[in-house]
């Protein structure tokens, strides 16, 4: 089992796991943090194919989820860019005491944690070298009104934890694979939710979670080198493909549609996207922008 370490912010600690590479060839610093209702592990198979490549991999969960503090007053992808960006600064500073500081710093963030990076890198581009964004939430989504008074029933309680964990297996889209540990991480997100305040968070987290507050950050964004990674099978996008084109366009991104894919490429197609993290990251050190799809 992971060692879980603690970050502290202001009203509340943020929970991380730290693995350290295998081969330490690199002194390359991942910080990957998961999508809304969500935990760290769904990184676990990802993560041993980073380090395994030499990267450094810190997984976080989201203020108020897993075994991060539920007790924040803010909530949402403005509170969340300040949280990567925050422990990014802090464990660059203990490598660097210790003597080995990290050559370059990159975000990995799924769903709403991919806006947040956004931002974060948009804020300090000294700092974060790169950005990969997975089911990336980056600018508003419209959703039906049917769909919108759907949503708000259904997260009401007494029934809205277990709604949940039901809506969970949805966002894997249909069809979509599911890795062999999705039943356990499904009850581990029933049981988070079962721990005082957690409700209250995700609900906090689901109206924080604007995208707009994405767009005035894009254009700074843009600058700093990214990789945009789509599951054709997203249920969270009408048009999954049309809209990695259009993240893409707006942050000059490097991007790659995944088949059999839904809103969890790092769970749903771990070794296709550790090889284009690694492609990626291989091309932005000598330059190259590139995109896996041959644009």
């Amino acid at each position: 089992m992971q060692q879980t370490y603690f970050f502290t912010r202001p009203q509340g600690r943020i929970a991380y796991s730290l693995d350290l590479p295998t081969d330490s060839t690199r002194s390359h610093l991942l910080v990957a943090s998961p999508g809304l209702g969500d935990l760290r592990s769904t990184y676990r198979d990802l993560t041993p194919i980073l380090t395994q490549a030499g990267f450094t991999v810190a997984t976080a969960d989201l203020r108020g989820h897993g075994e991060s503090d539920a007790s924040f007053a803010d909530y949402g992808d403005l509170a969340t860019a300040g949280d990567l960006l925050s422990l990014a600064v802090h464990l660059g500073e203990q490598a660097a005491a210790a003597g080995a500081p990290y050559s370059k710093i990159t975000l990995i963030g799924n769903s709403i944690a991919a806006g947040a990076s956004v931002i974060a890198a948009a804020q300090a581009p000294e700092t974060i070298s790169s950005a990969v964004l997975l089911g990336p939430f980056v600018r508003p989504v419209p959703m039906s009104r049917a769909s919108a008074i759907a949503m708000s029933l259904a997260m009401r309680k007494p029934w809205g934890p277990a709604a949940w964990k039901g809506a969970y297996g949805s966002f894997f889209g249909k069809g979509g694979a599911k890795p062999e540990w999705f039943a356990s991480q499904a009850n581990d997100i029933r049981d988070w939710l079962k721990k005082p305040g957690a409700w209250r968070a995700l609900l906090a987290t689901i109206k924080g979670a604007d995208h707009s507050t994405v767009v005035p950050f894009h254009e700074a964004a843009a600058r700093v080198p990214q990789l945009a990674i789509m599951g054709e099978l997203d249920p969270d996008f009408p048009d999954p493909e049309a809209e990695l084109d259009a993240i893409a366009g707006i942050l000059h991104a490097k991007k790659l549609l995944l088949s059999g894919v839904g809103h969890y490429p790092q769970a749903q197609a771990p070794r296709e996207t550790a090889d284009a993290i690694i492609q990626f990251l291989d091309e932005t050190d000598m330059g190259s922008t590139t995109d896996t799809n041959g644009h």
